[in-house]
């Protein structure tokens, strides 16, 4: 494997680990608020 064709595939592992990390980010906003619901029905 050329040096190039390593290059190409650690950028674009690292594009895939940013896209999985907001996604991440997005489900734990999601969850957090869920919690927060859950908590205030449980308060009433």
């Amino acid at each position: 494997m050329s040096i190039l064709e390593r290059l190409k595939r650690i950028l674009t592992g690292e594009e895939e680990a940013k896209e999985k990390s907001e996604e991440v980010k997005e489900k734990l906003a999601e969850a957090e608020e869920k919690v927060e619901e859950k908590s205030e029905e449980v308060k009433e």
